[in-house]
């Protein structure tokens, strides 16, 4: 065996150094019953478990990535939604994008239909965009992003919609609006009559 795979083998059999992976239930069933980072952090921390709500977000970012499955991906809930656009910054294109996404048929556009709506030439750069909205959001909500399949990095888009997994396989991609992120528009009057 070559040495590059005999210190692979080694570094198997050593022990964790990062207590946060004997919790990761703990922490996950947390999250599904819409605890913050913040309280799930002082939760450990009143039981013994060091850490803090930056470290514990980005552990469970990465064991996401690790594991590649978008189980961990949980939707906020309308109210949260409605206080994280309350608190992030948003450029006048990025919030015309997210009402013409809104108001789309089946709250359903395609980035080319986004670029169009912002005023962009190409979809490349409504995608940058949304992205950029897309990350800013998350962060804002605490989220563990869903997980690109293609290139297997955090998809910021993913916390305003997922793929239409009822698109014809040639057609473009399409991402369709969270229903909490829909009410959120509306409980903020942001949609249109």
């Amino acid at each position: 065996m070559n040495k590059a795979k005999t210190l692979l083998e080694e570094a198997k059999e050593q022990p964790t150094k990062n207590t946060l992976v004997e919790h990761v239930d703990t922490i996950k069933t947390l999250r599904k019953k819409n605890y913050s980072w913040r309280e799930i952090a002082d939760f450990l921390n009143k039981s013994g478990v060091s850490t803090d709500h930056t470290k514990l977000f980005r552990f469970m970012r990465n064991w996401v990535s690790d594991k590649n499955n978008g189980i961990n991906f949980i939707v906020p809930t309308a109210s949260q939604y409605v206080h994280a656009l309350q608190e992030i910054a948003m450029t006048e294109k990025q919030k015309t994008m997210l009402l013409f996404h809104y108001s789309a048929h089946n709250r359903t556009v395609t980035f080319t239909e986004l670029a169009s709506a912002g005023g962009y030439a190409d979809y490349n750069t409504a995608n940058l965009q949304y992205g950029k909205l897309g990350r800013v959001l998350g962060e804002e909500l605490e989220m563990i992003f869903a997980i690109n399949g293609k290139t297997g990095a955090p998809f910021n888009s993913s916390s305003i919609g997922a793929d239409n997994p009822f698109k014809a396989p040639e057609s473009e991609y399409e991402l369709v609006m969270h229903h909490e992120l829909a009410k959120a528009i509306e409980a903020l009057g942001w949609a249109k009559a």
